[in-house]
């Protein structure tokens, strides 16, 4: 008998890149003003619009990952250019030996990013959590024999220096101990949709015209 085939229906799209981070980069978010978060357990920068920092070099990192964010949603996503997915808060992360993210989620951003400047293997895996609405039988969760793409509840990335991740501000997501000798550095950012929405019957039919249906066959 011929076994039919597994189609991952409706994924979540993470998106998963590269940037070059250079030392001068890493030196200059080093630099920033810190505060330690009121949990014990990291610290992030004063500044939460670093996308509008003076300093060239954070704005040459900002136009990298504007490029990578740009092949996600209009590219792969199919978002019009009449829509744009803008950076609305942007800001560093520092853990130090022993820090660690809560779980949380971006309540509100469309979509966040985190690319990763400085981490070593030992720095802290992230673990993402399916969405509620997006499990395989939830309460047999834990009987099942294989996990895989399509029956993990989780899923773990061990990041490396240059890593890109970008993904719906709905997903629930937390980080590990810090067990490294060195400092763990991150910037973080969160999209929101600016430009021109349905306006008018020619948008609207365009609307009509892109939710028609998908076929996976």
């Amino acid at each position: 008998m011929n076994l039919g085939k597994i189609k991952p229906m409706f994924a979540v799209p993470f998106y998963e890149g590269v940037v070059q981070v250079s030392d001068e980069l890493v030196d200059s978010v080093k630099g920033l003003e810190y505060y330690r978060f009121p949990a014990g357990n990291g610290y992030s920068t004063v500044d939460q619009n670093l996308h509008r920092h003076g300093n060239s070099n954070i704005r040459n990192v900002i136009d990298k990952i504007s490029r990578h964010r740009d092949y996600y949603v209009h590219t792969v996503m199919g978002v019009p250019t009449e829509v744009q997915l803008e950076i609305m808060s942007c800001w560093a992360v520092k853990h130090d030996v022993n820090d660690w993210a809560q779980a949380h989620l971006h309540r509100g951003s469309a979509l966040t990013g985190i690319l990763y400047l400085r981490c070593d293997d030992k720095s802290g895996d992230i673990t993402f959590e399916v969405p509620g609405w997006n499990q395989f039988l939830p309460d047999v969760f834990y009987m099942r024999t294989t996990p895989n793409e399509y029956n993990a509840r989780e899923i773990t990335i061990t990041p490396q220096q240059g890593d890109l991740f970008i993904f719906p501000g709905f997903v629930k997501h937390w980080v590990s101990k810090n067990l490294s000798n060195e400092d763990r550095y991150v910037l973080v950012f969160d999209l929101f949709p600016t430009g021109n929405f349905i306006h008018g019957l020619e948008n609207i039919m365009k609307l009509s015209a892109c939710n028609e249906s998908y076929s996976i066959r």
